[in-house]
């Protein structure tokens, strides 16, 4: 410690006194080795807070930083208590510290940002950190982190034309995983792009990681979400069953492969998303109804089989002229 003598031993006896939970004692001592000290200080004295929050002694750690708060501004130590709260599941205390932490903080370590822009989000606050996100994309236009917020805000305020600006961004420069390419899937959808939001989908779908809890629950999120635009299962799943066989429209194999998501049938999802794109060049797969063959109804040009990202070649039927 760079501590004057006095001072750190005044400051080595409020550290041992709050430890054996003489509160009272310890903290005069903290406050006289602090009226000894100067600024060159802090971060001995924030040390000795840091100690006592890894050990677990949250309670003493809270003492230690609030009185530091009394002599001294310092962002580390908001950002210290704002992690005690954390832990003692006060996460509007944590936001507040945190965001107290943040008007003092000038450091190149983004990591506070980051748990700001957390609790923003956990809390409903996200207007609270717009301006951070920004600010992150300023120093780096392709910081994951910022991206997804102002996305996921965009998105969850139904702006959706510009949460797309985001998440075109995230997936052209790599960044995207699952959940980013399964939400511009629906902002895309909401848009009526119908084309690009199933190619979004089929990505999400390609790289679930399979029969992970945040899959599983992811998975139950969209259903949820899909699952408001057919009240009835059954029924619509017949209705655009019967379309097929009658007259194919390229819809009636996005929405049965909707449905098939919900019901939890993915890589069959997948198969009705690719039917979708009956007319691509890429598969050269169309249908028509067939009085002869039965073959579901379908007859194809001998092209029966698909490659489903992540799922390998499909065969789709087993028929062929």
């Amino acid at each position: 410690m760079h501590i004057g003598t006095k001072a750190v031993k005044l400051s080595n006896l409020a550290e041992d006194l709050l430890r054996k939970g003489v509160d009272g004692e310890a903290m005069e001592a903290l406050k006289r080795s602090m009226r000894l000290s100067n600024g060159n200080d802090m971060k001995s004295y924030l040390q000795i807070a840091l100690s006592l929050f890894e050990s677990g002694d949250y309670e003493h750690a809270k003492i230690f930083l609030n009185t530091f708060l009394e002599y001294w501004m310092s962002s580390e130590a908001y950002f210290i208590l704002g992690d005690i709260a954390k832990k003692e599941c006060r996460f509007k205390d944590a936001f507040e510290l945190y965001r107290k932490g943040i008007t003092l903080y000038n450091s190149h370590n983004l990591n506070p940002y980051y748990e700001f822009l957390s609790l923003c989000s956990l809390l409903g606050e996200e207007d609270e950190g717009l301006e951070i996100a920004k600010y992150l994309l300023k120093r780096n236009n392709r910081d994951r982190v910022a991206l997804v917020y102002m996305a996921t805000y965009f998105y969850r305020n139904q702006m959706y034309k510009e949460a797309i600006n985001f998440y075109k961004i995230l997936v052209e420069s790599d960044l995207a995983d699952y959940n980013d390419y399964h939400y511009y899937g629906v902002c895309l959808h909401e848009m009526k792009d119908y084309k690009k939001a199933e190619d979004m989908y089929i990505q999400a779908l390609s790289i679930y990681p399979a029969n992970t809890p945040a899959a599983i629950e992811l998975k139950n999120l969209r259903n949820k979400n899909l699952r408001d635009n057919y009240p009835n299962i059954a029924q619509s799943k017949a209705k655009y069953m019967k379309n097929i066989k009658n007259s194919p429209k390229s819809n009636d194999y996005f929405h049965l492969g909707n449905i098939e998501f919900i019901e939890g049938n993915y890589e069959k999802a997948a198969e009705y998303y690719y039917f979708h794109r009956g007319k691509s060049k890429s598969h050269r797969l169309w249908y028509r109804k067939s009085r002869n063959i039965q073959h579901d109804q379908f007859r194809c040009d001998g092209i029966c089989s698909l490659r489903i990202p992540g799922a390998g070649e499909k065969r789709l039927c087993g028929w062929q002229e």
